[in-house]
């Protein structure tokens, strides 16, 4: 397995590969190749030391793949069907028909002092209700959640409105308006880096083309000057969006590189990395439907397509919202740590394989024993 995930196979795949139209790989090259073979107790240990490294990139791989699940439902809860704003709404509606003496503006009022009237109650029941929506929590589980956290979950609660209204584009949060993706963020595209091959001796940057984005590093087959535009160049953490061929959102995570043509490279002045991420992503399929029924030979996207896609933004801003900003930080943080591994894991099997790093077995075995 090892072997035929090394640079050693690929190179001589590659080598031996055949087809003028499409190159491919068969049993009968396979029988030409040849690799070195370790003694089979010293096979065993090559899988004791890397197995553990590939156990942590594919748990990584799989909290990640979960935390983005996570992320999106709670961004769709919140942000397109408005779940806690319609959980606000239905508990003061709930409550004015226990309470009819109550009106709305007093309810609103006593949202913002303290008190120990009916219409105070009333807010409590509002804020509780999407503190509810917003965690996922019953009333009796708030109740066990430590004083930081509630504190947390009441920020967040307070950036939800209690009341939709009706806009030519839809229902939104009360003082929320709609604002296009190009409007909350600035979609850079990327260069045609073929006219900007480093010269002799210039330091240069790994290109990242679509392929490159979906392997997710850059794997060094092309580069480009590094003096090209800063806009043009992306670093880890920075969001790139292949609004061409194979449609994709995702966060860069494989080293500063350069950018090409038919990437955009996404950022914002005004909105979190987190907001304008999740807003793409949402929009994606649309986009993927677009690209598809346009296809020639590559499907793509238009500027203009952002400008119609439409995006709820907050009144008061999206400051408080720190679950979001942890979530795509932990995704990042565990992204980098399995691109380290891997670049471990990659140096250390043609070391191993080839014989060039050695290891006593007997002396290994007394020390894990010990």
């Amino acid at each position: 397995k090892y072997f035929l995930q090394s640079k050693a196979f690929e190179q001589q795949a590659l080598a031996s590969a055949a087809g003028s139209v499409l190159s491919h790989f068969g049993p009968t090259h396979l029988k030409k190749m040849s690799f070195p073979v370790p003694p089979p107790e010293y096979q065993e240990y090559i899988e004791q030391l890397l197995a553990p490294i590939d156990s942590k990139i594919e748990l990584n791989r799989q909290t990640n793949q979960t935390l983005e699940q996570i992320a999106q439902a709670i961004f769709k809860s919140w942000f397109v069907d408005f779940d806690p704003v319609r959980a606000k709404i239905a508990a003061r509606e709930a409550f004015i028909q226990q309470h009819p003496e109550v009106t709305l503006d007093a309810i609103r009022a006593a949202a913002d002092a303290e008190g120990d009237t009916t219409a105070h109650a009333a807010a409590k029941a509002c804020e509780l209700a999407a503190m509810c929506a917003i965690s996922g929590k019953s009333k009796e589980q708030l109740n066990e959640m430590d004083a930081d956290t509630l504190q947390q979950l009441k920020a967040t609660a307070a950036q939800f409105p209690d009341a939709l209204e009706d806009t030519k584009n839809g229902e939104l949060p009360d003082g929320w308006e709609y604002k296009t993706l190009d409007e909350i963020a600035h979609y850079q595209n990327g260069l045609a880096l073929q006219k900007f091959r480093p010269k002799e001796g210039e330091e240069s940057l790994p290109v990242v083309k679509i392929a490159q984005l979906s392997k997710g590093f850059a794997d060094g087959e092309e580069r480009a000057s590094s003096s090209i535009k800063p806009e043009c160049i992306i670093e880890n953490g920075d969001i790139v969006f292949s609004w061409s061929g194979s449609l994709m959102v995702d966060v860069w995570c494989g080293g500063k590189a350069a950018l090409n043509q038919h990437l955009f490279k996404v950022t914002s002045e005004g909105y979190p990395k987190w907001f304008y991420y999740h807003y793409t992503k949402h929009h994606l399929s649309a986009f993927q439907q677009i690209a598809a029924d346009k296809a020639v030979t590559m499907g793509h996207i238009k500027r203009s397509h952002l400008t119609e896609a439409m995006c709820a933004v907050p009144a008061a801003g999206l400051g408080d919202i720190s679950l979001m900003v942890d979530v795509l930080n932990k995704q990042i943080e565990m992204r980098l740590e399995s691109s380290t591994l891997q670049v471990v894991r990659d140096a250390l099997l043609p070391k191993l394989l080839s014989g060039e790093i050695t290891v006593d077995l007997e002396q290994s075995r007394m020390k894990q024993a010990v």
